[in-house]
């Protein structure tokens, strides 16, 4: 349980971080001058529950032998509602939005979601080609390390 926890300050610390340098680097740009503590502490919740999320999830603490695919959409389905619900409490989402917003909102997700699967892919496609060289030089007695 403490290696959970570990993880979970962890995650919470990078994405807390993050958040912050993105949140001041959009008030830079739209020439915002001040940042509440409103919507700092607003941040800090967000980061919270979606570290929570994402080390539960993630983590073999509760998903024990569960492949990535199945982990990703998961965490795909349950994080969604949370982070339009943190864009409509920090205002950066107000009323139902245009197809448009929505449209655009939803192919930025699509586009991470596939470029996470194809990572994942490329990374196994490598491990598989690794381990099948591996198994070919150990059966002509060349071991390799």
């Amino acid at each position: 349980m403490s290696k959970f926890i570990s993880l979970i300050r962890d995650a919470i610390s990078y994405c807390f971080a993050w958040l912050i340098i993105v949140i001041t680097g959009l008030a830079i740009v739209l020439d915002i001058k001040t940042i509440s503590v409103s919507t700092i502490a607003k941040a800090f919740v967000f980061c919270v529950v979606t570290s929570v999320l994402f080390v539960s999830v993630f983590s073999s603490y509760f998903f024990k032998k569960t492949k990535f695919i199945v982990r990703l959409s998961c965490f795909t389905a349950l994080f969604l509602p949370i982070e339009i619900g943190f864009l409509y409490w920090v205002r950066l989402f107000t009323g139902k939005g245009t197809t448009a917003q929505w449209i655009i909102f939803a192919g930025i997700i699509v586009v991470l979601y596939v470029s996470s699967l194809v990572i994942d892919c490329t990374v196994n496609k490598k491990l598989g080609e690794a381990y099948t060289s591996q198994l070919k030089n150990y059966k002509e007695g060349l071991t390799h390390e």
